[in-house]
């Protein structure tokens, strides 16, 4: 038997997209510049590291955790990119002894630093059994003062080109930041979809004592679900 189309569980499920769309047409409509080509690339800039953030939150979120650490730790991983990518000419750099670093090496530096900060805030969780709640707000706090100690709170300059393209360079009309996004975006379509670590992920969310008892080793996915989203504050706070 054909099962009909329920268009009111439809408006439900997908209430808040509908909701974005209609906005947009409404701004749209009533806003002589908004469906322009300048301002979908303004809209792409902004929203495309939001969505790699957003993207490892998501992971904490389906196991009914949260991480309220994330924008410290983006802050602190532009900090970081920022120091690693400064021009060797600079005359006031940060790390004046640093040798000139190609911009991909200095991301994966980054990572790999914010991946320790996720690997943390999962061990945490994981073994000590402290809520996600609490643990990232004390991780949050951690990272905030980390920031304020290693840069001193002062400001930075002085950027190489090749870090400067990958901001604000395109690749016909689409922006880099954008293609990094949709990268990540299928990525974790992947992930969560398509994976034995995704299914463990919903597991988890919908009970984690039944996924224990089902063979799900809820602490291991717990910290690599961690380490994951530190690792996409990374991404984010580089670009």
């Amino acid at each position: 038997m054909e099962k009909k189309f329920d268009f009111k569980k439809f408006l439900s499920n997908n209430a808040i997209i509908i909701l974005i769309i209609l906005l947009a047409l409404f701004v749209g409509c009533t806003t002589q510049n908004f469906f322009t080509e300048k301002n979908g690339k303004n809209l792409l800039l902004n929203v495309a590291p939001r969505f790699i953030i957003a993207c490892g939150v998501s992971g904490c979120l389906i196991t009914k955790g949260t991480d309220l650490s994330a924008g410290r730790q983006v802050g602190l991983a532009a900090c970081f990119s920022a120091m690693l990518l400064q021009s060797v000419d600079y005359s006031a750099r940060m790390l004046p002894w640093l040798p000139d670093i190609p911009w991909p090496v200095a991301l994966l530096i980054v990572m790999a630093i914010m991946a320790c900060f996720g690997a943390i805030n999962g061990c945490i969780i994981a073994f000590l059994k402290v809520p996600p709640f609490i643990a990232t707000l004390g991780m949050q706090t951690i990272v905030y003062g980390l920031c304020s100690v290693i840069t001193n709170n002062q400001p930075m300059g002085g950027y190489k080109q090749s870090y400067l393209t990958v901001a604000s360079g395109t690749l016909g009309p689409i922006p880099f930041l954008a293609i990094f996004a949709l990268i990540v975006g299928l990525y974790f379509w992947f992930l969560y979809n398509k994976t034995r670590h995704g299914k463990y992920m919903y597991a988890i969310g919908g009970n984690e004592n039944a996924a224990q008892v089902a063979g799900v080793n809820v602490t291991a996915s717990l910290i690599r679900i961690y380490i994951l989203a530190s690792c996409m504050y990374a991404l984010g706070g580089f670009l």
